[in-house]
């Protein structure tokens, strides 16, 4: 399903911040997600857990499959349905994305169901993999089904400021999700154990990584400017006051130092993806 260009538009100066930041990461993240389901190959009918507002789920959409999005939001659903009724069916493709509100801990649909279910961004970041959102993934899938668990997994954005990003990285928002006391086999990139301890067969890792560089489009570029301020905030704890100076200066796009308008800029991140076939 093709985006709806205006639509994101519309929601890129959304009020709430986070339905602002899904919208305007979308062009910037496209590619990859396009990348990772080319690659997965997806058939028949498969569940978005914590689809957010849906555009996810819409790049799926006429790769042969049939999606179901589920999110606990009820403003991401309602989003998600409008941008749905923008776009209209094409003889031979399947339907559109359904999109419904509910529980990733109770999901209330029967058994076997699915032939996919997959959770981006989402369940990935819980802090025990192994609980009742995997549970129920598995329940509703059916066998010889997979699971697929997949979520941004490491990125270098400050070319040339290797120290300033490490930094970054190490307070609290950039080791998200990580925290403190944490048990590391309850991180993320344990993901291949909790798929294991569930039961699951054939489990598969991979990461796909996608390149940020010159000329960007101007959605590109304001999505990368936001991606600074989601990836490692704006209170910045526990920096010097010279390294929140300098960070301010290469992200802020009014500042003569914004790292983004150097034609030499090159940036990349990555998503690190899960897979598991239900017996």
């Amino acid at each position: 399903m093709p985006e709806n260009e205006e639509i994101i538009e519309v929601l890129s100066c959304h009020a709430n911040g986070y339905i602002r930041s899904l919208a305007c990461s979308h062009p910037l993240r496209k590619q990859v997600l396009c990348t990772m389901f080319d690659f997965l190959g997806l058939k028949g009918k498969g569940l978005d857990l914590g689809c957010g507002i849906g555009l996810p789920a819409m790049e799926a959409f006429g790769k042969g499959v049939e999606v179901v999005g589920l999110d606990r939001e009820t403003e991401f659903i309602e989003i998600a349905r409008r941008i749905v009724r923008t776009f209209s069916s094409s003889t031979g493709l399947p339907p559109p994305p359904e999109f419904v509100q509910g529980d990733v801990t109770c999901l209330e649909f029967e058994n076997n169901l699915f032939d996919w279910a997959l959770s981006l961004d989402c369940i990935n970041y819980a802090k025990d993999l192994v609980g009742e959102p995997l549970a129920e993934m598995k329940r509703v899938v059916k066998p010889g089904g997979r699971i697929i668990l997949a979520a941004w997994s490491s990125q270098a954005l400050l070319p040339g400021y290797p120290i300033l990003e490490a930094r970054l990285n190490a307070t609290p928002q950039g080791a998200a999700p990580f925290e403190s006391g944490m048990a590391p086999q309850h991180h993320f990139m344990f993901t291949a154990g909790a798929l294991k301890d569930l039961g699951l067969k054939n489990i598969r890792c991979k990461t796909f990584l996608q390149d940020i560089y010159h000329p960007l489009d101007p959605r590109i570029l304001r999505a990368v400017a936001d991606l600074f301020c989601m990836r490692w905030g704006k209170s910045l704890p526990g920096l010097s006051p010279g390294d929140q100076a300098l960070y301010k200066a290469l992200t802020d796009p009014e500042s003569d130092r914004f790292i983004l308008a150097s034609p030499a800029y090159y940036g990349f991140f990555t998503y690190t993806m899960f897979t598991g076939v239900v017996p």
